[in-house]
């Protein structure tokens, strides 16, 4: 799945430790602008022996947020 692009910047959907909006605010250095989204067909799985989560394909839905209006460097 890849980020879509929109004239307001990047569209992308984000999951696992990244819907914790105190830690997006670290990793982007600034508010994001999210909704609550889910993606069909696909679940959020802990990598093993890891700290973060992987989108796989599976039944049901993962759920996430999606953040807009990021930009390239983002």
């Amino acid at each position: 799945m890849s980020p879509s692009r929109t004239p307001a910047g990047i569209d992308a959907f984000l999951f696992g430790t990244l819907c914790h909006a105190p830690l997006r605010r670290v990793v982007f250095g600034r508010e994001v602008e999210t909704v609550p989204a889910r993606i069909a067909g696909h679940r959020v799985v802990w990598a093993e022996g890891q700290y973060f989560a992987r989108l796989v394909p599976g039944d049901g839905a993962a759920e996430g947020v999606l953040a807009s209006g990021l930009t390239e460097a983002e």
